[in-house]
């Protein structure tokens, strides 16, 4: 910054390790389903042979990025009655985060599979 450098931060808002706490914590966060869905790989749509949900305990977690290790955020899940997104909230409060610690932006990848 003395020197004028801007610095960004790389930022994947669309998803968590799959060992984060809000796994067991808040699995409401995540996009999820009781049974196996047949969905294609988000990489090729007509590819249902790559596996995209993942068990964890008695639920089946989205991984786009089909490694069962990060599992996607559901920034369309509304808590209390349908009128707040926790994760939306709870992302937005990660970037400024990262802003407070300095970084003057973030570079987001992959966010058309936020939704």
């Amino acid at each position: 910054h003395e020197k004028g450098t801007k610095v960004s931060v790389d930022f994947g808002p669309n998803h968590t390790s799959n060992i984060h706490p809000w796994v067991s914590d808040h699995p409401e966060y995540y996009m999820t389903s009781s049974s196996k869905p047949s969905w294609p790989s988000a990489w090729k749509s007509s590819d249902y042979s790559s596996p995209v949900w993942f068990l964890n305990g008695s639920k089946y977690f989205y991984s786009a990025f089909q490694t069962g290790s990060l599992y996607d955020l559901n920034y369309m899940y509304m808590a209390d009655g349908g009128t707040t997104y926790p994760v939306r909230t709870l992302m937005k409060d990660v970037a400024k985060y990262w802003l407070d610690c300095g970084f003057d932006g973030l570079r987001m990848d992959a966010v058309r599979y936020i939704v």
